[in-house]
């Protein structure tokens, strides 16, 4: 059988691409077949060598932007990971990274704070560390939309939820010193 072709490998994510979607899982798990062909053993090793996918955890995937070339370090944006992260749950930004959202901080945040139905454990991932905060479902109110770019949104506590958190659990806002600046500032 002759060796195929590596343009034939990138058709689906190129595909992919052009619909915007930043994130692949394999399609036992996830939602698109077309990939089928690309997670086969020997074509994601290639990619990753070629700087077309990054691994973010087994399962799922971030793809390089063809405009990078040969990154084999890409990150994309962490909030949309923190998102592609809860598996479809629901899921908020809250703590230290709604107030970061925000700009009720000055300082950029290395951890995220994503509080979830479902318990996880934290995780790094390309420098940013994720760290899941279980809440109940009768928690999840004062939440609002927050679009990320064009094309992607996450779901944040909404800026009185955000400080009323940051007051319950001063350690995931940055200390309670923080917490008061950004009542001060809300003044």
């Amino acid at each position: 059988m002759p060796p195929r072709r590596w343009a034939t490998d990138l058709r689906p994510l190129r595909r992919t691409q052009r619909e915007k979607q930043s994130h692949v899982q394999p399609p036992g798990r996830g939602r698109d077949h077309r990939l089928a062909r690309f997670f086969r053993a020997d074509a994601y090793p290639q990619s990753r060598e070629k700087g077309v996918v990054t691994r973010l955890r087994p399962g799922l995937y971030n793809l390089v932007p063809f405009e990078l070339g040969r990154a084999t370090e890409y990150v994309g944006d962490p909030y949309v990971i923190a998102r592609e992260l809860c598996d479809g749950q629901d899921y908020f930004l809250s703590y230290a990274s709604a107030m970061e959202l925000h700009r009720m901080v000055t300082q950029p945040q290395l951890t995220l704070y994503v509080s979830s139905t479902v318990r996880k454990p934290s995780r790094k991932i390309h420098g940013y560390e994720y760290h899941f905060v279980a809440v109940k479902p009768e928690q999840f109110f004062g939440l609002t939309q927050f679009w990320i770019t064009k094309q992607q949104a996450v779901m944040v506590s909404d800026r009185e939820r955000t400080i009323a958190d940051g007051l319950r659990h001063p350690q995931y806002a940055g200390g309670s010193q923080s917490c008061q600046g950004s009542l001060d500032e809300q003044e």
